[in-house]
């Protein structure tokens, strides 16, 4: 069944599907498909060519064997395998990827002033990621034009794409869920105030929970997709974070790529706490939406013994409990945190959760790894 494609995927398709992140399903019969497929894998092949064929830094370090060749491995090897690696896991699942986003929309309230912002932030941020990066290499590109250098700052600008691109799709995915979760939550809190529950209250909660339970699914299949991306991105920025500051303390000369460089690394930390802020409120409305829930059932209690007691409607309080219990399953409800707060919050192969926790670990990780190299100079 064909699914309606909104703004945001669209313009993701459209736009991204043609720098090196094949976003469109792969159709033999299309001239169109076949076309795009070509041109992304000769831009993504001569990418992988310019990363690895290329060395930009010139200062090759033979006072520090060790770290000269930490370096020429990342730069060489590490990096062109995990663009290669990112760019081969869009081409399998990035038609998914955007089938899964046009899923959830409906269940949302995001306008197309609110889609369409994040894709100009997204071309904003990424060319001024790389011309921050890339400058000196430009002008060297200009002055002394080579067919490897091209392909190296051809490697680099998609390279760049991918890396904001996908923290964006994470952070737009987030604000769909967010969304989702606050029109559940202003609907329970609706009946609870107009007190609508009275009649039905089992089959009322069957359809939210179920909505819920959809929605849950999308969103385990989506934070699986999103782990490969997010996985190789940040191992990407923890190399380049080592590199960086490895240079700046063992050869002081190099304070300008290391200045260069901080913005983008600091780019990358605010995305990633920003997906841990959103995984916090996340959490925290499916804790409201749990109480909300919990909360008729204790006053259909309440009331209910009262009843009860008084002699109006059930002298067996043993009975009397138990159509309050068929009336709400309480026990689904008080579980629901625990049952879908993993497959709503984004996690790293339901291994990781993005939180603080998670970006001091890589930190101290990184740090250790520093000082490690550091110290064999």
């Amino acid at each position: 069944m064909e699914t309606e494609q909104f703004l945001f995927s669209k313009l993701v398709a459209n736009i991204f599907g043609y720098l090196g992140c094949h976003f469109h399903s792969i159709k033999f019969n299309s001239w169109r498909s076949l076309l795009n497929l070509s041109l992304n894998i000769l831009l993504n092949c001569l990418s992988v060519y310019g990363l690895y064929s290329y060395d930009p830094h010139n200062w090759r370090i033979e006072s520090n064997p060790f770290f000269t060749r930490v370096m020429l491995m990342s730069y060489k090897r590490i990096y062109p395998i995990l663009y290669a690696i990112i760019s081969i896991h869009y081409y399998q699942f990035g038609h998914q990827m955007i089938h899964l986003l046009d899923m959830l929309l409906p269940y949302t309230r995001i306008n197309q002033r609110q889609q369409l912002l994040p894709l100009i932030f997204i071309f904003i941020i990424s060319h001024f990621v790389y011309l921050s990066l890339n400058y000196t290499n430009l002008e060297d590109l200009y002055q002394q034009p080579t067919f490897e250098k091209f392909c190296a700052q051809l490697g680099c600008y998609t390279l760049s794409f991918q890396i904001t691109l996908i923290y964006n799709m994470v952070i737009f995915y987030q604000c769909l869920i967010e969304s989702f979760l606050h029109s559940i939550e202003m609907k329970l809190l609706y009946i609870n105030q107009t007190n609508s529950i009275d009649d039905c209250p089992r089959l009322i909660y069957l359809k939210i929970l179920k909505k819920i339970e959809h929605v849950a699914c999308l969103c385990k299949k989506m934070n699986h997709l999103f782990s490969y991306g997010l996985l190789i991105q940040i191992t990407l920025i923890g190399i380049s974070f080592i590199i960086k500051i490895c240079a700046l303390v063992l050869f002081r000369q190099q304070w300008r790529a290391t200045i260069n460089e901080a913005p983008h690394i600091c780019l990358c930390y605010l995305y990633l706490s920003k997906i841990s802020i959103y995984n916090l409120r996340i959490a925290k409305r499916l804790r409201m939406i749990r109480r909300l829930m919990l909360k008729s059932y204790w006053k259909y209690c309440s009331e209910n013994h009262y009843n009860s007691t008084i002699g109006h409607r059930i002298n067996d309080k043993r009975k009397s409990d138990q159509i309050v219990v068929e009336k709400f399953d309480p026990i689904r409800f008080f579980e629901l945190t625990n049952i879908y707060k993993n497959d709503f919050i984004v996690r790293i192969f339901r291994i990781w959760n993005m939180d603080f926790n998670f970006i001091l670990s890589i930190t101290v990780f990184i740090i250790n790894y520093i000082v490690f190299i550091v110290s064999t100079n």
